[in-house]
């Protein structure tokens, strides 16, 4: 009795990274990407997409352009660092531009945080940074 719960647990265990992503919608915000509408507006994205990659990626920054950061790595398994690589894809507008975060590892059982995760991550916080980038600067108001 005792192995079958144990192989039923486990069994189950393996499901449940799946049912999360599903519960918090994590592979269509994967899929969701960040897009700039204007220079400037995509100038300040990509300055935190940048600050973004050097604070969560395992591995320190070894290339980076007007268009592509990357870091060093990733380390052969049984290392599950994250190595990143982002690209600000430009837009069929002059002026805009997509940016896209790919994460990887050299482990076969997965990366931590998990790649999904994190692109997630990134796409959510680029998007939120891109939105208040466009909110309207509400006036100082007079001192009481």
């Amino acid at each position: 009795m005792r192995r079958a719960v144990l192989c039923l647990s486990l069994g189950l265990s393996g499901c449940l990274p799946i049912a999360v992503a599903a519960m918090y919608g994590v592979s269509e915000r994967a899929k969701e990407p960040a897009v700039c509408a204007s220079r400037d507006e995509c100038d300040a994205a990509w300055q935190k997409a940048i600050e973004w990659v050097a604070q969560r990626c395992a591995f320190k920054i070894r290339t980076q352009t007007e268009s592509l950061v990357e870091t060093e790595g990733p380390q052969p398994a049984p290392s599950n660092d994250v190595a990143c690589r982002l690209e600000r894809i430009p837009g069929a507008e002059a002026g805009t531009a997509q940016l896209e975060l790919t994460a990887t590892c050299g482990n076969w059982y997965g990366c931590t945080p998990d790649a999904l995760y994190l692109k997630a991550a990134f796409n959510d916080e680029m998007r939120a940074a891109i939105a208040a980038a466009r909110a309207p600067v509400a006036p100082n108001a007079p001192p009481a």
